[in-house]
């Protein structure tokens, strides 16, 4: 039963990366995060990290950014 529950409020994100895998709760808190010197918008910061990016600031990159 807990595992349903659990499954059910917290689907999970597989982001994959250079050396494994990384789950994140699929939560939209963007974040402007920086790759390669390339800002991208994030739907979290655990998906940011997963994709070896930077944060730079928590809310979605301007315009002038991505």
């Amino acid at each position: 039963m807990q595992r349903s529950v659990i499954a059910a409020t917290l689907m999970l994100l597989m982001t994959t990366g250079a050396s494994a895998a990384t789950l994140c709760p699929m939560i939209y808190q963007p974040v402007c995060a920086v790759k390669h010197g390339h800002h991208k918008t994030y739907s979290n910061r655990c998906v940011a990290r997963g994709a070896h990016a930077r944060v730079v600031h928590d809310g979605e990159c301007r315009a002038a950014h991505e």
